[in-house]
């Protein structure tokens, strides 16, 4: 099984805690899968100092213009353009990579970054997951037990 998990806060000692247990359930429950933990646009140290076990591979996908691009994501969400943007960007074509070769995605626990913050990812990850029809598990802050029960095959 592979297991991709999206929309991993970073720089918060309480994000980390819960990214912790959940790798940690999730390497317990689906010892066999193979579990990544997917970034768009973050800073390789912030990224480097999350990982929790060498059985996680951790992919931080980069674009040479960040700022730039973080803002057509909001655009291309707003404007309901996404699925054409994901498909003809590079960097977001590597994403949508990812997300095509999972069979389950897990939204991280942790807050939406929307607000002051306006972090579009978010939401564009989500709603890449919906457009390629892949089970897409939120979790929220707080952390419990995934209570599906999905077999090793």
């Amino acid at each position: 099984m592979n297991i991709l998990v999206i929309n991993q806060p970073l720089s918060n000692r309480g994000d980390e805690s819960a990214h912790r247990a959940l790798i940690y359930s999730l390497l317990k429950s689906f010892p066999n899968a193979s579990i990544k933990v997917l970034f768009l646009l973050k800073s390789e140290s912030a990224v480097k100092a999350l990982k929790v076990d060498e059985r996680v591979k951790y992919i931080n996908i980069n674009s040479r213009h960040s700022f730039f691009l973080n803002n057509l994501l909001e655009t291309a969400v707003y404007y309901n353009f996404y699925k054409i943007l994901t498909v003809i960007h590079p960097s977001l074509s590597k994403m949508r990579k990812e997300f095509k070769n999972a069979d389950v995605i897990i939204n991280a626990p942790g807050g939406i970054c929307m607000g002051g913050f306006q972090n579009w990812q978010h939401i564009y990850q989500l709603l890449i997951a919906k457009q390629l029809h892949k089970k897409n598990h939120i979790l929220f802050s707080f952390y419990r037990p995934i209570p599906y029960n999905y077999s090793e095959e």
